[in-house]
């Protein structure tokens, strides 16, 4: 463990004259110009410099670790085979990410395809690559609804004066871990944001790099495409010209809205050939020149280029750091601001300055955690590329509690290696953040290392566990989630929707917490009835992980639900109680709800009982050995449909001296 690092500021030699109460000083330990020049001074290479030591060579420090519980702890690194410059969470919990363009293995049996690869959090093993034929380096992707991850776009060659995409698009089927080709878009796109939308369907927009004739019919012109049932269609009331990998957020009215990197942002809407309304300037931009609209639509002028974006509660978006031209307030062109906006406002909408960050930050990463924090990481005060600039501490942006106003910023410990651009970062289903790549091209040094972080709340008392969940839900659907809180009490159940990331950009997340109606507690187990959201707008169909929080914040591990359609049935699991005596009592469990079919299958505290199919009820003693019992039901609706599924627990305290457990 390592709870100092040192970060050269001039170039000048170090030795390290130490001393404390009862430590042997550490001597000739040198670090000088020759061996660090253009290169990070790396956590691999620090001393842990406990109460009492001290640097005393001019042009170094050494920062003391913050503790865990207040700054949480990085973890790693660990060495991959790639620069992870596109990392997706697949719904099975597993992170597939890729480089591409650069592979140069000689192992491709082509040279323009993608080695991919899947690793797995629970193992830490990384997969053997899995080729695919095409250059999905500088692609967007989202998933669908099924789980399916989208692909569109890529790298197909370096001309004379743009880069080439490709209109290919590939989905990788979490299921099987294989790729499959799909329709081909209608141009080809390098540097896309691909969309997921309420019904299912996905926007790409952006991603012209070749010469363009913006009063061209498409494919020659600024024109976005959709994609519903297997088929792409042109936009053809929506030319604009937009930066490369545009902000892009389904907003709560189903419009989708963009907002930036560039200044002036805007509101897109897909019926009947799709059309744009101007959104609010960029409060960094107001008065800039460059921010007014050109005749044809050229809205490419950034002024939060390499920035970040989330959408951190339904409709409320906070705008994070990146660059553009330099002024008075930003000599280096990046900034350090912030800005937040409410879509719930309507046309109202403004964005406002939000509490600043510590450091102005290029290329940097927001990774939005189970309790609606957002997690910052990476990047470069300056639009330059040496490492040895890096910013190594991550911050925490909390949201204000009474959800309006802005919110506050946490330093945190400092990560082992620069992450500048093309670096990552994604939620894992435990609540751990896996932030990895960097470079990989445009001559950043190249970073193909991996690191974990576990945030603060990871070291605040024992955690919570889910032992009943549905993993596929209705919109409006109620339901109830079985959970031990592990200390204190079951306080908030949220959800967030897997992470999709690349170029400073996750354009899958989102976050929503789900409103409890009841929360009851029987033998130490809550049983917290939610409801999932009822706007697809707000929370469109596909994966999301579910989290329990308790009073203390902890979140616990993550369990994978879809979301998806609107069922024709509900299913409720009602509970009875009979004593049989002072250490016994027999259980039921009755499922009810309308619609329901006859395919009743049932789990026993998460085990699967093929005895009891066919029942609607279920019986079962709880006793000092088995005090508590978490039933979980699941039946095809007689209406059709998706199966709905629901839980509930039930347990009794059982005096220990009166009652022991006396195992048979």
């Amino acid at each position: 463990m390592r709870n100092a690092y040192f970060t050269m500021a001039l170039g000048l030699g170090l030795m390290p004259s130490v001393a404390a109460q009862g430590n042997n000083p550490i001597t000739y330990y040198d670090i000088t110009k020759d061996i660090y020049e253009n290169k990070s001074l790396l956590a691999e290479h620090s001393v842990e410099l406990l109460p009492g030591f001290a640097v005393s060579t001019p042009g170094f420090f050494a920062a003391l670790g913050k503790p865990y519980a207040t700054a949480g702890q990085w973890q790693g690194t660990f060495n991959w085979p790639l620069v992870a410059i596109h990392t997706s969470v697949l719904p099975t919990g597993k992170v597939v990410t890729w480089q591409g363009h650069n592979d140069g293995s000689p192992s491709m049996p082509m040279p323009m395809g993608t080695e991919t690869y899947m690793w797995d959090p629970s193992s830490g093993l990384l997969s053997p690559p899995n080729y695919m034929n095409d250059n999905i380096f500088c692609s967007g992707h989202t998933f669908l609804s099924d789980g399916k991850l989208l692909v569109a776009g890529g790298h197909d060659m370096y001309y004379p004066t743009y880069i080439g995409g490709l209109d290919v698009v590939n989905t990788f089927n979490f299921s099987t871990g294989n790729w499959q080709r799909e329709p081909n878009m209608g141009r080809k796109r390098w540097y896309p944001t691909v969309t997921t939308l309420a019904d299912g369907s996905v926007l790409a927009i952006s991603g012209e790099t070749e010469p363009v004739d913006p009063m061209s019919p498409p494919p020659n012109s600024y024109q976005p495409e959709l994609l519903q049932n297997g088929v792409w269609s042109w936009l053809t009331g929506a030319p604009r010209k937009l930066p490369l990998y545009p902000q892009m957020f389904l907003a709560p009215n189903g419009s989708l809205f963009e907002a930036g990197p560039n200044p002036r942002t805007g509101f897109l809407t897909t019926a009947n050939g799709g059309s744009w309304t101007n959104g609010p300037l960029h409060r960094l931009s107001n008065g800039l020149a460059g921010t007014t609209v050109a005749p044809v639509g050229d809205y490419a002028y950034v002024d939060r280029e390499a920035g970040t974006a989330v959408m951190y509660a339904p409709g409320k978006i906070l705008v994070i750091g990146g660059g553009g031209p330099a002024t008075a307030a930003t000599p280096t062109g990046v900034t350090n601001t912030v800005e937040r906006i409410d879509l719930n406002a309507g046309t109202t909408a403004q964005f406002q300055y939000d509490a600043p960050m510590q450091f102005a930050r290029f290329h940097v990463n927001g990774t939005i955690l189970p309790d609606g924090t957002v997690l910052v990481t990476g990047g470069i005060p300056n639009i330059g590329k040496n490492d040895l600039d890096a910013i190594l501490p991550a911050e925490l942006w909390t949201p204000p509690a009474s959800g309006s106003g802005p919110g506050t910023w946490t330093t945190l410990n400092p990560m082992s290696e620069p992450r500048l651009y093309h670096s990552t970062a994604v939620l894992l289903p435990d609540g751990r953040v896996l932030s990895a790549g960097g470079g990989g091209g445009a001559e950043y040094t190249d970073h193909p290392t991996a690191e974990i972080f576990s945030p603060p709340y990871l070291f605040k008392g024992a955690r919570p566990r889910i032992s009943g969940a549905p993993t596929h839900v209705g919109y409006g659907q109620a339901f109830t989630v079985v959970a031990t809180p592990g200390s204190g009490t079951v306080a908030r159940v949220t959800l967030v929707r897997l992470s999709s990331v690349t170029h400073s950009f996750n354009m899958n997340q989102r976050f929503l917490e789900l409103p409890i109606t009841t929360n009851t507690v029987a033998g130490g187990t809550a049983s917290v009835a939610v409801a999932a959201p009822g706007s697809n707008n707000d929370c469109p169909p596909g994966h999301y992980l579910l989290f329990v929080l308790n009073s203390n914040g902890v979140p616990s591990e993550g369990q994978v639900v879809q979301v998806d359609g609107n069922p024709c049935s509900s299913l409720a699991v009602g509970i009875a109680n009979a004593p049989t005596g002072d250490c016994a009592t027999l259980a039921t469990a009755t499922a009810t709800g309308p619609n329901l079919g006859t395919d009743f299958k049932w789990t026993i505290n998460g085990v699967y009982e093929a005895d009891y199919d066919g029942f609607s009820s279920v019986t079962l003693e709880i006793n000092p050995c088995q005090p508590q019992v978490t039933f979980g039901v699941r039946v095809t609706p007689s209406c059709g449909g998706s199966p709905v599924e629901n839980f509930a627990s039930a347990g009794r305290y059982f005096v220990p001296n009166k009652c022991p457990c006396i195992n048979p």
